[in-house]
């Protein structure tokens, strides 16, 4: 009996599929992910090969920008990426998530402060083999599809909010109705 084990790749990487093949009989068996290895006894004159596939991590980096940049405003955040969920950020802040599995996570900003509104998201992905990233600041919501080995960065942009001055002139000056 042979058996063939994996040191654990993570955090780097994550061992999705492990299977090995008897080219004599054509017979295909599948080795336990869980403990990353697979025994097996090959009969005389017999080939095996085995497979293991690794699967890279990738990486999440949100950027908070306020136009005009400055201000002492915290933006609060909350995600499905890890746990806790909430963090905040202010102006130039930046929050990064290393070694995150592929998949499709979400990140949205919770109220915003009192003197700016969130005017734009923008998501850009490292990799182009895959459905892309997309902000939606109507829900204030990044969706990021994260590729094997790639870096996927959302950067959440507010904007002072507009002012709006209403000012009454009489002709001739004075009058009240």
């Amino acid at each position: 009996v042979y058996s063939i084990s994996e040191i654990d790749p993570t955090p780097g990487y994550d061992l999705t599929d492990l299977s090995c093949f008897d080219s004599n009989t054509q017979q295909t068996f599948q080795g336990d992910l869980s403990t990353r290895a697979v025994s097996f006894t090959p009969e005389p004159g017999h080939t095996i090969a085995c497979t293991f596939v690794n699967r890279a991590r990738g990486k999440i980096v949100i950027n908070k920008s306020v136009q005009p940049p400055g201000g002492s405003e915290v933006f609060s955040f909350t995600n499905d990426i890890e746990t806790p969920a909430l963090f905040n950020l202010s102006d130039g802040g930046t929050k990064q998530f290393p070694d995150i599995q592929a998949g499709q996570y979400t990140v949205e900003e919770l109220v915003g402060g009192a003197d700016t509104r969130l005017a734009a998201i923008t998501c850009a992905d490292s990799a182009s083999n895959g459905v892309p990233s997309a902000g939606d600041p109507a829900t204030a919501r990044a969706t990021i599809n994260l590729d094997p080995g790639e870096t996927v960065e959302c950067t959440f942009v507010n904007a002072e909010n507009d002012t709006v001055i209403i000012q009454k002139r009489t002709d001739p000056p004075g009058d009240t109705t």
